[in-house]
């Protein structure tokens, strides 16, 4: 057969006719192996999720307390064996991070090198986290003449006076901190605490307004800004102010309340009404907002969304007085006794003032005729008494 393709071959060359052969034979043999390639389509693999491994967060600490134990244990053979500065400080540390630090003092008092400032805010942190507020400030009064520049130490000092509720001392230090060092935004903060534990909005007003002029725009600021201006009843600023601490934390749900406060005593109570609400829906967790949304429902007189919004308040915190009191007031006017009268013997437990409000409730029932509810009150009023 091969002879013979080779005489054809010989005789024909290149001829219109063995050409055409040849394409054709190509063209079957291109076929075959387009469908060979077809049929053998590649399959998809199939993509796995990653496993998420949940960590257990209590047992890691367990493990990681262990571990510290251990390395406390060596470390206190090795300073008995060699006491040297350098493995004494590597036990003082082991020791602060597992709270021991009556034995971090001791170690620190050891380690005091007049020269060595580090040496001294080493032995202050022992005494900070041993509550020894007074020590604390003593050793930082050592070393103040010698570094009377390094605004740190002030600022140390005027946390821990603020603690024993020296607030003046406490001020002094603050502000001194400052002088030496402006741009100290936490000795800011500091300030600002001591004023509102004083009460004093026009202090942490100006302290809100260096912080914003000096570290810019930030949404803590506006916050504390909003419910300050709120408080002192500047209408104007506190809309101002309010609006953008809104815009800058509209997550923080004291921002839309104040907000929403603001719009009501400046009299614009359809903003208020829909500010409150929205905050109420927004937070569920926030009793300020619930509380803040029952009082404006409730002046409307639309008592049964009042009562809801008092309600979710005494689900969120069970020690709130006007909630409890207004879902009694709300319920009474719903006509709901039951409800009514178990949240007011809630508050009398609380606080015995309500008890004007609870008998003129038990009035009110006498002259309606409801004798039956009138003497589970009356009895109540009694037993509100003792």
């Amino acid at each position: 057969m091969k002879h013979l393709s080779l005489v054809i071959l010989f005789f024909l060359g290149n001829s219109p006719i063995l050409l055409s052969a040849e394409n054709e034979q190509a063209k079957t043999d291109s076929a075959k192996v387009v469908n060979k390639t077809r049929s053998k389509a590649p399959t998809k693999t199939k993509q796995t999720k990653p496993k998420i491994v949940k960590v257990d967060k209590e047992k890691l600490a367990k493990r990681a307390e262990l571990i510290r134990k251990k390395n406390i244990s060596i470390l206190k053979k090795k300073v008995a064996k060699t006491p040297s500065k350098e493995l004494k400080q590597k036990l003082a540390l082991y020791l602060m991070k597992d709270q021991q630090y009556k034995d971090a003092i001791e170690i620190y008092r050891d380690l005091l090198d007049p020269n060595d400032l580090k040496s001294y805010l080493n032995l202050a942190e022992a005494y900070r986290g041993n509550k020894a507020w007074l020590d604390e400030i003593r050793v930082l009064n050592q070393v103040i003449p010698k570094w009377p520049n390094y605004a740190n130490l002030y600022f140390l000092q005027a946390n821990a006076f603020k603690e024993i509720d020296k607030l003046d001392d406490a001020t002094i230090k603050y502000r001194k901190t400052l002088s030496l060092q402006p741009k100290f935004e936490d000795a800011y903060w500091g300030l600002y605490e001591i004023f509102k534990l004083k009460k004093n909005n026009y202090e942490g007003r100006i302290i809100l307004q260096d912080m914003i002029r000096i570290f810019g725009e930030k949404a803590e600021y506006y916050t504390e800004l909003c419910q300050n201006y709120t408080e002192d009843s500047y209408f104007e600023e506190a809309l101002a102010a309010c609006q953008v601490a809104v815009r800058l934390s509209p997550k923080i749900a004291k921002n839309h309340v104040y907000l929403g406060l603001t719009q009501q005593y400046k009299g614009n109570n359809v903003q208020a009404e829909k500010i409150l609400s929205y905050a109420a829906r927004q937070f569920p967790g926030s009793s300020f907002a619930q509380e803040s949304a029952g009082k404006v429902m409730q002046e409307k007189e639309n008592y049964e969304v009042a009562a809801k919004f008092y309600r979710q308040c005494i689900r969120t915190d069970k020690s709130k007085v006007n909630c409890w009191k207004g879902y009694a007031q709300t319920n009474f006017q719903l006509g709901k006794y039951k409800e009514s009268l178990k949240a007011y013997k809630i508050v009398c437990e609380k606080d015995r003032t309500v008890l004007t409000e609870f008998k003129k409730q038990a009035a009110i029932l006498r002259i309606n005729g409801k004798s039956d509810w009138y003497d589970k009150y009356t009895e109540a009023v009694t037993s509100c008494y003792y």
